[in-house]
């Protein structure tokens, strides 16, 4: 059997086409690696700023189940630092609703903090809400602490240092 020209150019053709196919899922592939990495460093970043370690710090002194006035007395000229860690879990509430990173990522990094932040801060936001007639203020932190609560429930982690005593490098 004899093979023209043009059939062999239609298979390079055919096979050009499917190896710029593989080739093209192998980079979607790493570049969805590498958004990975570069919203985990992000979100690394956006926590590590004096501002968000002096608000923790003050939510980890604040009592739990505390009104809205016993906060702002107790909290005093503080209470704004705390609203700044307020704004940057919105904001990562956000990125996480929209798939910009994974609720898994920000769960294994902020897990603690933002249920703590929550909890001490939920009966403030909820009274902000109704003296203002308005749900939507600290709508994504909520959100957020309780899609780790949601994700807590349904998983069985152990604590890293449990977990992973015996990890090797």
């Amino acid at each position: 059997m004899e093979v023209n020209t043009y059939t062999i150019i239609d298979i390079l053709s055919k096979a050009a086409i499917i190896a710029a196919g593989i080739f093209a899922a192998i980079q979607l592939v790493h570049i969805r690696k590498q958004r990975s990495r570069e919203s985990a460093l992000q979100l690394l970043n956006s926590v590590q700023t004096p501002e968000f370690i002096e608000a923790m710090n003050i939510i980890y002194g604040l009592p739990l189940d505390l009104t809205k006035k016993e906060i702002e007395t107790y909290l005093g000229d503080k209470l704004p630092k705390v609203m700044v860690m307020h704004m940057q879990l919105e904001s990562i509430g956000i990125l996480v609703f929209k798939k910009e990173i994974k609720l898994e990522l920000v769960s294994e990094f902020m897990r603690g903090p933002i249920l703590l932040f929550w909890n001490s801060m939920k009966s403030y936001f909820i009274e902000v809400r109704e003296i203002n007639n308005d749900e939507n203020y600290g709508e994504w932190v909520q959100w957020l602490a309780e899609q780790i609560e949601n994700k807590e429930s349904r998983d069985t982690t152990k604590p890293a240092h449990i977990a992973y005593k015996n990890w090797n490098p």
